[in-house]
Order: C-alpha cells, then structure tokens, then sequence
C-alpha cells in the first residue's frame, strides 16, 4: 500500500509527520495534578480601596476562612504573587502572626491547621504594578476617547497576581467585595449589589456572591458606563448590559444583545436547571481581548458591539450571538459546575461550544447547526494534522491556558455531539440535567459525566472514552464505491480502510500497524433513488483494518451521502464517485451541507466544464442558506481564474441589493489581482454601508496595485470610524501590499508608535512589517531595528510582545537581550507564550542577500505561474464553450 496516511499516533500527545515530530509541548513539560486537599477555603472577604485610577496601586485588606480537611495540615497555603502583593500586616483570629513567608506564587504560613479546625487569616497588603490578573487603562491625552477603566481578568490561573486565594479551579467559595473608588465611577462585580455608599469624595460598593465560585472567575469592572436594562430573568434577577458611556449607547447594547432573553430561556427549559445567579451582566470592556464567563458578569471584548451597518451585513446568527450563548452556557458548564482541573478543560468549553451549536440548530435550523459542526471538525482537524494531535484530556503542559486549543474547543464538542448521536436527544438532554443536579457546585473530571451516562443511558461509555478522549486521533477512511449488479440482489458495495491506523510502509512494501488507533463506528448513509427521494442505512465498522459492508438497492443510486446524519467525527475519501452522482448531490441533497460537499467536489475535480450548473446551485443557496452560500463561494474563489471571477462578479451584480451576500463576496477578490477586481472593490470603498467599505478597504492591498491603493489605504487609516474597523483593515491591507516596500515599512512603523491610536491598530501595523520581514533588505532593517527596541518598552504590553515578535522575523540577534528583559517584566503565563518568539531567532544573524534576492525570485516566479493558470484556465473555458455550444448545434 503506498497511498497512505503519513500521520501516525503516539502515546505522549503528538503526531509524527514524514518522521518528525510535531509536540503539543516539549518532551520536558511536566505532568501536573490537582492539589491535595488539605485545606479548604470556606469565605473570602475583600476590601480593595483604588485612591485614583492611574497608579496601578491599590491598598487592599483580604479576610480568608479555611478549614483543615482529611488529617489536617502543617503549614497553610495560598497563590499569592509576591511582586505585586506588598504584604504590611498577618492576622490570624484577629491576632498578628508574623511567621510567614511570601516567595514567586506561594504565600506559606507557617502555622498548622487540625482537621474541621475553622481560622480566619487577614492579609493587609499593597497591590502594586500587578504583571497580570488586574489591569489598569490608563487615558492618553493623544487618544482622548480611551476611557479610564479597571479590569479583572482570572482565567486560568492569573488572579494570585492581585488576590491571595487559593487559585485552583477544584476549589470553590462565596465572595464578597467592598470596593472605594473616586465618585462618579461604577464598580461591577459578581453576584448581589448589598450597598452603595457615597463617603465626601468617594464611593463604596459592595458586591456579594453567596453562592461558592472559584478564584479564576471573580471579576472587578470599574469604570463610567451606559447600560441597557432588558427584561429581568426572574423576579430580583436583573439582566443588563454595560459598556463606556462616552463611546457607545443603550441602543448599540441591544442591538448587539438582544437574543440574550431567549438564550437562557433555550438553557434553562433545555437543561431543566434554572439560571442559579442573583443577576447577568454582559459588560464590554475598554482593550479587553475575547470575553470571560465570569460567575453572574460576563466581561466582553472591546470591538464585541455591532454597529448598525454591521448588523445589515452580517445575518443571524451573527459572530457576536454565537460568542454570547457560549460565555452564558458557561453559567451552567463551568461555572455552576466547575472542572477539578485544567486538564479536563474539555467539559466546559467543549461542552458550550457543542451548546451554541444546539442553540442555532433550535433557532436556525439543522442547515445551520450542521454547518457550524464541520467548521468546528474543520478547525480541529487542521490543527491535528498541521501543529500536533493530543488526547482531549491531557495533562503535559507547560502552562495551563496551553489546553485552550481546537483540541479542547471544537474537538470537545464533537465529542459530545456523538455521545448525543449514540443515546438520543431525550437522554441527551436528561443526560445533562443529571450531571448539573448532582455536581451542582461542585467540582468535576471526566468520571463524573460517565457516571451520569451510565445511570441515565444504561450505556458503558468506557471504550468510548478511552478511544476519543484519552486518546488521540481521528478515523481516516478511505472508501471504495462499487455497485454489484450481477447478482440476484443488487448491492451497493463499500470497502472501508481506516488509514489512520497505517504508520508506515516499508521499503519491501509491508505495512506496520499501530492497532491501539483503531475505531468502532457507526454512521447513516443516504442514498438517492430514481425519483428523487432519500433513503438511510446504517454502516457498523468494526475496531479492525479494513471492513466491506453491503446494502441491498433496487437500482444504483443517482447519489450517495456518506455521514449523512454527522454521527462521527471522521475525515473520509471516496474513490468512483462519478461526477453525474456529484451534481446529484448538489442539485437534490437533503441539506445544505450534503449541497456544499458535492459543490467542493465537483469545484475541485471539473470547474470549467461544470461551472454553469455549480453557479446554478450557489445562487440558489444564497437564496435559502447564506452560512453555505458563503462556503461554496470560498472554493469558487480559491481556483483565482477569470471563469472564478466572473462568477463572484455576477453574483454581486445580480444580489447587489441583498448585503449578506454582497459581504460574503467582498473578502475573495482581492485573491484576482486584475484591474477588474480593483476596480470592483474601489466601488465598494464609497458605499453608504460602512461595513462593506471596511471589507473593501481590506482586500485592496491583496491586488498589488500599489500606485493605486496605497495613497489611498494611508488616507483611511485617519478616517474615523466604528471601533476603528477602518484603520485596523487598512492596516491590515497595507500589511499585504509588497511594493513600495521602503515606504510601506516605515509608514507601518510611524502607526506603531503612535499612541493615539487604538493598541489594536498599532499591533496591526506591527505585524504588517512581520509580514515583509523576509523582503526587508539590511539596509532598511539596521534604520528601523533601534525604533522597534524602543517599543519593547511600550506601557502597552501587547505593542512591546508585538515588537518582539517583529525582531525576532527580522533575525535582530543583537536585540535578544532587550527583548528577555522584556519577557521578564510579563507573568508567567504570557512568558511561557513568548518562548516561541525566541525560538524563532534560529541560528543566522541575518538572512544572506542571496536569500533575500532568492525570496524575491520566487515571488516573482510564482506570479507568473499564477498568470500562466489564469491563460490556461481561461482558454479552457473558451474552448469548452465554442465545443458545448457545437454540441448544441449538432
């Protein structure tokens, strides 16, 4: 066998490719556990006094209660960071206790605690320029409109950095915050608002979560907000949204929230668990990056609001809908029940990320749900395959937010979405309910959801979970189609491989096996019948190499649809499908992802002969379903011919008024770089939508028609705009723009260090000249190399990681000393992110001429195959048309 898999499985969380190995971590990552739990903390009582909002200071008194568990404890201790947390004073029992010590992460105190022994320690300490876990945005008069805000942000273990706690998921207790700040500002919290309290120049809030949640999910908001105050979730449980009054309305908060009432209506009915919390805010925050399922107060992403021309271009579900029923299933998965360890990662965030599917499957439909299942199989195989493949629960990393991958993310929800294929939606959803009821504040690992399994199903999920959870890997079929029509009955013949299983052929042709990768499996098959109606069977595959199976048939289908139910998660080929069968699919499949898999098919195998019926199809779909109208259009513009083009180009023409799909056609042309498709796209840059102008402005540097679009891009960067979308994708454009160079670099460089603009522009900026590295000759590097050691220093710590990362692309050796002091001004977490920034130096100083002039060759080489595919896909075209058209005249 010689067409084989070249991925092979190993046991400690990586693949092997053509024989090297692709590691999820180093050989050298230790294995980490939970901790022993000899000390539980029962209260934490926090009085946190902010004098101004600029100092990055704070003086702060915390009361924890604990108690000694199992045969008690010899000494007790805390996560508490000892740079930042200035310790002036120690009580116990209202009582100085003086021996203690505070060193890198751990607060020891040196007193014993007996089993059900209850204490009290009082810490009194300055928080003072804490490196993560709180944040100060700080105004610049350059950028008058950034806001003064404090935030927190705790996932996963960055809340030592400001609170002495004990920072491990497996531990859960109520909160209370007392909190003074200068009048005027608003302080957010988790759980109830007890007090507010006006004291001369100051206010006092207190906040109190009565309700035991861990030390990663605590937040502080402080700030000067607008909010929006929808219908409440249940008597005294209000729900509102917030963000900076200055910037944004009530109206722009709903617009972007509104869904957010039938959410945890869809959540409770469905889970039969009501939302636990004493209230829900949603609360966007200044240069906040993703948002945080914080127990009662979500904390959202600076650019998460939609404007209103967004909302015309982007159909529901939109991008921020999707992202808000994953961050409040959390209140459920994660929060209500929370992971005993980071390892197991998988039950929060796979678990909601299966969840948003299941909302857009109720909302939109199964078209929609079944699309947003393959893009998340999509994600995870790609990174299986491309970075590394790892068991879903793993527990050899160097630093715990490593597990916050595809792996954890979309890979964790397939697994739930088979275990729901595998029971049933009813005890699927009572499946869910259980493991709420019986962890309810609780803390939770893999076991404790089989257990639920177990007693709602009746089913051992131990194999189960050993094969795809404990293990990594996917199947990877290769089918072989035939039809058997010799034979009294007619059959429908599949020869079934599982490739994944093949680690290598040797050089007499035999073939090892690794025999651990085999997968049991069962999945529904559609088949298509002369009249057009569908018919399933279901195809049992054993735990061996190679299986046949068989169906009886009355005739050969027109079609066939492999996983026609999503039963599994598996990448699969098909040998024999005839085109015919192809078009079959797409013209009469019963959903649109069956219609998209076809049309990629037949894209990729006879576009030119086929087109006609492939844009028939798509415009049709741009009709019913836009999420796989987009995708279809995707593979149209990725075969970059004028027939592709022409094609995008009279869907725009002919759906102009329609601006979900004008939008979704907008990002592919700049992959023609043809004046038609300039031309297109500089119409876009005026229109009255400022959506669509900002996915215009992207694209033009894609063009390459630099003494065109580059005066032009320079011109948007200063217009004001919506979250400054349109310098951020004018930045972006001049980042892909090659030529002039010299011009572009230090116009790139100018944005970079210019405070007035949002940090989101200045890493742009930063990044473009990332994306010219290997184009920037030594003359310009040794001018721009001194500017870029100054930015490692930025307050901003996003601009000076930025500049790292560009000195490293540049092969700046002399910088890498600056670049480690940098490193270590920054927490553990981001340091442990940054190792790959200094691995990326290699070992040249600085690339050759030689390969500087050799990279430039073969960009040049490339366009002119580029162009040689165009002229011959277009004579293609010509040539099939004046034949189709002597056809019809025959």
């Amino acid at each position: 066998m010689k067409n084989i898999s070249s991925y092979s499985f190993c046991q400690e969380g990586h693949i092997k490719k053509n024989s090297s190995d692709l590691q999820f971590v180093p050989e050298s990552a230790p294995r980490h556990y939970s901790p022993d739990l000899t000390i539980l903390c029962r209260d934490l009582d926090v009085n946190i006094h902010f004098k101004d909002l600029t100092s990055k200071k704070a003086d702060v008194t915390a009361k924890i209660t604990v108690s000694g568990m199992g045969s008690g404890s010899n000494e007790i201790r805390f996560n508490a960071k000892a740079d930042s947390i200035k310790i002036s004073q120690l009580k116990i029992n209202n009582t100085i206790f003086n021996d203690y010590s505070i060193k890198n992460d751990k607060l020891i105190i040196h007193r014993s605690v007996k089993a059900d022994e209850t204490i009290e320690i009082t810490v009194d300490y300055l928080l003072d320029y804490p490196k993560s876990g709180i944040y100060w945005i700080i105004p610049d008069p350059k950028r008058p409109q950034r806001p003064s805000q404090i935030w927190t942000q705790g996932e996963s273990e960055e809340a030592r950095y400001w609170l002495p706690c004990i920072d491990s998921p497996m531990q859960v207790y109520p909160t209370k915050f007392t909190v003074k700040v200068p009048n005027g500002f608003d302080v957010l919290s988790n759980g109830k608002l007890l007090e507010k309290i006006e004291e001369g120049d100051e206010t006092v809030f207190v906040w109190y979560q009565d309700q035991p949640h861990p030390a990663y999910l605590i937040t502080l908001c402080i700030g000067k907000f607008v909010f929006y105050e929808d219908a409440p979730i249940r008597e005294e449980v209000p729900l509102r949204y917030f963000a900076d009054k200055d910037q944004f309305s009530s109206d722009d908060l709903y617009r972007s929230f509104k869904e957010t009432p039938q959410m945890i209506k869809f959540l409770s009915e469905k889970l039969n668990v009501d939302y636990a919390w004493a209230k829900y805010h949603q609360v966007v925050l200044e240069d906040f990056t993703g948002a945080m399922e914080n127990t009662s107060a979500t904390s959202w992403f600076w650019d998460s609001l939609l404007s209103k021309d967004e909302s015309e271009i982007y159909p529901n579900p939109h991008i921020t809908e999707e992202v808000n029923i994953h961050e409040l299933a959390h209140q459920w998965f994660g929060d209500l029940v929370v992971i005993k360890h980071w390892a197991s990662a998988y039950l929060k965030e796979g678990m909601v990320t299966y969840l948003t599917s299941c909302y857009l499957e109720e909302f939109y439909g199964k078209d929609v749900h079944f699309l947003d299942m393959y893009n998340n199989q999509e994600y995870y195989l790609k990174e299986l395959k491309t970075r590394y493949a790892r068991p879903i629960v793993h527990n050899k990393y160097n630093y715990s937010f490593d597990l916050f991958d595809d792996h954890t993310y979309p890979g964790g929800a397939w697994r739930f979405h088979m275990i729901r294929r595998i029971i049933g939606d009813k005890l699927w959803w009572k499946t869910l309910t259980q493991y709420l009821t019986v962890n309810r504040h609780k803390s939770v690992e893999s076991m404790n959801f089989i257990k639920a399994l177990d007693e709602i199903s009746g089913i051992n999920f131990r194999e189960f979970f050993d094969d795809w959870v404990f293990s990594p890997g996917v199947p990877d079929l290769k089918i072989q189609y035939s039809f058997n029509n010799k034979t009294k009955t007619k059959l429908v013949v599949l020869n079934v491989e599982q490739s994944q299983a093949i680690m290598k052929t040797n050089k007499d042709d035999s073939v090892q096996f690794d025999y651990d990768k085999l997968f049991k499996l069962d999945f529904q098959i559609g088949w298509l019948d002369k009249d057009h109606v569908w018919h399933y069977e279901r195809i049992h595959i054993p735990k061996q190499l190679s299986t046949a199976v068989s169906f009886p048939v009355a005739e050969e289908p027109l079609a066939i649809y492999i996983n026609s139910n999503l039963d599994v998660l598996m990448e699969y080929k098909v040998k024999e499908f005839s085109t015919k069968m192809h078009k079959n699919l797409a013209e009469y499949g019963p959903d649109t992802l069956s219609r998209f898999l076809a049309i990629k098919e037949l894209i990729k195998k006879e576009f030119v002969k086929e087109s006609k019926f492939i844009t028939k199809i798509i415009k049709k779909e741009a009709d019913s379903c836009i999420q796989s109208f987009r995708k279809m259009i995707h593979e149209v513009g990725e075969i970059r011919s004028p027939l592709s083009f022409n094609i995008l180009k009279s869907l725009i023409d002919e759906k102009r008024d329609k601006l979900p799909v004008v939008a979704s056609v907008i990002p592919l042309l700049g992959k023609f770089q043809t004046e038609k498709a300039l031309e297109l796209l500089l119409s876009f840059t005026n229109h009255h939508n400022t959506a669509l102008q900002n996915l215009a402005i992207r694209q033009l540097g894609s063009t390459q028609f630099s003494e065109k679009v580059f005066d032009l891009l320079k011109e948007n960067v200063d217009k004001p705009s919506w979250n400054s979308k349109m310098a951020i994708n004018a930045i972006n454009s001049l980042g892909d723009l090659y030529e002039p160079i010299s011009e572009i670099v230090w116009f790139l460089l100018d944005i970079a260090e210019q405070t007035k603009y949002h940090f989101n522009v200045r890493t742009n900026a930063l990044q473009g000249i990332i994306s010219h590295a290997s184009m920037i000759d030594t003359g310009l590097k040794v001018k721009i190399i001194p500017r870029l050691e100054v930015l490692l220093s930025d307050p901003e710590d996003r601009i000076s990681r930025k500049s790292a990362s560009v000195l490293s692309n540049l092969k700046s050796f002399s910088s890498k000393p600056l670049i480690e002091t940098m490193i270590n001004t920054l927490s553990d977490g981001l340091q442990n992110q940054m190792r790959t920034v200094m691995e990326n130096f290699g070992k040249d100083d600085q690339p050759t001429k030689e390969l500087t002039q050799l990279r430039k060759e073969i960009f040049n080489v490339s366009k002119t195959n580029k162009e040689l595919k165009e002229k011959l896909l277009k004579l293609e075209t010509i040539v099939f048309s004046d034949k189709k058209g002597s056809d019809n005249q025959k």
